[in-house]
């Protein structure tokens, strides 16, 4: 005669041994993935604090120059743009190396998923701003001609080059600003400009989505 309790039994141990090694699965997907995912970000922060370090070093000589060569406007405009620019960028830098530090990898996937993300956007707002410059790059040629070469662009150029160069420039810039936009931030162009700086979020967030369909697989 089959002996039912004891078919239950050895049925609850077996179910019991395979949660078990389900648990212990997950802790090690857990463990090795998250560990690829801050190897990952750790390349970013370097980038980050790459940039922070040589984009403050840029800014303070650009207000040095800006400061003895104030009394000539051409120069004061210009390296004031410049100083805004590196400015800008600097913050960006910062902003992101404070959203980074800010994920906490112990939490639920879902949750780093989103810290992750905004990094992401983050960069994308970083890179949209950094492009701005665009349009008035010759501020930027007439801070390295005076800087390198000792010449006064705005005297030995073309004044109608010059305003061509700025207004050729405006609509790719109006066209960039549109479109390098948070909406479009899983959008392929835009992580192609983002290889190198911001490509590492999405290899962190493959790992986390490997973690989570496990997670739903055990649902």
């Amino acid at each position: 005669m089959i002996d039912i309790n004891n078919i239950q039994n050895t049925w609850s141990n077996h179910e019991e041994k395979l949660e078990k090694s389900i648990q212990l699965n997950l802790e090690i997907l857990r463990k090795i993935n998250i560990k690829s995912a801050r190897s990952r970000m750790t390349s970013l922060i370097l980038i980050n604090v790459s940039t922070l370090v040589f984009y403050q070093m840029v800014m303070w000589y650009f207000i040095y120059f800006t400061a003895t060569h104030w009394s000539e406007i051409q120069f004061l405009i210009s390296g004031s743009l410049l100083v805004t620019w590196a400015a800008v960028i600097s913050y960006g830098a910062i902003k992101q190396l404070k959203l980074i530090h800010e994920t906490d990898y112990a939490g639920p996937v879902t949750i780093v998923q989103k810290q992750l993300q905004k990094v992401k956007i983050a960069i994308v707002h970083f890179l949209r701003m950094a492009l701005m410059i665009l349009p008035f790059h010759m501020a930027f040629l007439i801070v390295i001609s005076k800087i390198w070469l000792n010449v006064d662009l705005i005297k030995v150029a073309d004044p109608v080059w010059m305003i061509a160069q700025t207004l050729v420039l405006i609509i790719p810039t109006i066209w960039i600003y549109r479109n390098l936009s948070p909406k479009n931030v899983n959008k392929k162009w835009v992580n192609w400009l983002l290889q190198g700086n911001g490509s590492q979020i999405n290899e962190a967030q493959k790992f986390m989505d490997e973690i989570e369909r496990f997670e739903l697989g055990m649902a």
